[in-house]
């Protein structure tokens, strides 16, 4: 007789179904032993099926025919029983444990899960050494996460009375190496109508010329929003060298607040965040968000990085020696 399956496993489910074929002749008597524990089985023709109750650790399940000759056979199988965790009042239903993103997709991450109390209002994502404080609303919570590192371990937190409720881990790597590619994070004032703004970015390739090609794009969002709100995130893909300048277009008569930008520009194998001065937007118009300099990933407004500067009527030129790097941007475009 044979019993079916891998000789060795390992089960999550506490009652394990214990099936095998009898060779040869029809038996006297079928007995399932359950870790020492005998019962009897009945087979249908040369088959056979039980329910065994298991134990956490290892569990031995032996079946023994005998003939009517009293000749006996048997096959043994190991089970491991290792139980689920109980219920931690938290639950991460995505990303999946184990999500790889392929080197071109986005460095972010659609992070979703339930919470037991119904009553609660924030919880927290915990990726490596951030924490980023999401609402929680009638149990349910979502956010789109920026993953600036190419290996994350991921929980969800919260506080639930007296005792901190915490998630299971799940860990999301990125396969292959980055293009080199930033991400644009806005925090929006509230109340702000997605369809009143738009973020777009000019690149010319020499940084110390003015009379040169530019080229505009609009910045692609990496993320879906509801209710009309904008985008809180913009994808700058496959960054060129030479000059960015990230722009804010804005429509509508009522002040709307200002803006407060983080700039993720690469470093090494990971995003390294920059703070922007907030931008104020009221009425209609445009706003410079940010310039950027590629490939060393810097910002105009860093002052300390540069040598010194120069300035004409109506430009201003920085430098940086030894390395003859030169920057000239229209005195204009910096107010």
């Amino acid at each position: 007789m044979r019993l079916d399956g891998p000789r060795a496993w390992v089960s999550d489910q506490p009652t394990q179904t214990v099936s095998g074929t009898i060779l040869g002749g029809l038996p006297e008597r079928l007995v399932v032993y359950v870790n020492g524990v005998p019962a009897d089985v009945t087979p249908v023709a040369r088959t056979f099926e039980t329910a065994a109750l298991l134990r956490p650790g290892a569990n031995e399940l032996r079946a023994v025919v005998t003939s009517p000759g009293g000749l006996e056979a048997e096959d043994t199988i190991t089970v491991q029983y290792v139980p689920r965790p109980s219920s931690s009042g938290i639950l991460l239903t995505s990303p999946p444990d184990g999500l790889t993103l392929g080197p071109d997709d986005p460095p972010v991450a659609v992070v979703e899960g339930e919470v037991d109390d119904k009553s609660l209002t924030t919880v927290w994502i915990v990726a490596n050494d951030r924490r980023v404080p999401v609402t929680a609303s009638a149990g349910k919570f979502r956010h789109t996460l920026l993953l600036p590192d190419p290996l994350v371990h991921l929980r969800a937190e919260a506080s639930g009375g007296d005792a901190l409720l915490r998630s299971g881990t799940v860990t999301i790597r990125t396969a292959g190496a980055r293009p080199s590619s930033g991400v644009l994070v806005v925090q929006w004032p509230a109340g702000t109508d997605g369809s009143s703004v738009e973020v777009s970015a000019t690149w010319r390739a020499q940084s110390e010329r003015l009379d040169t090609l530019v080229q505009t794009m609009r910045l692609p969002a990496v993320e879906e929003t509801t209710n009309g709100a904008p985008s809180a995130m913009f994808y700058l893909r496959g960054l060129k060298p030479g000059v960015y300048t990230l722009i804010v277009r804005y429509r509508g008569v009522a002040p709307l607040g200002d803006v407060r930008p983080t700039l993720y520009l690469p470093d090494k194998d990971h995003l390294a965040p920059r703070a922007l001065r907030p931008v104020s937007l009221h009425g209609a118009g445009r706003r410079i968000v940010a310039k950027v300099l590629m490939p060393q990933a810097v910002l105009w407004n860093q002052e300390e990085w540069f040598s010194g500067t120069s300035e004409s009527v109506d430009t201003v030129t920085k430098f940086r020696v030894p390395e003859g790097i030169s920057w000239v941007e229209r005195k204009a475009d910096l107010q």
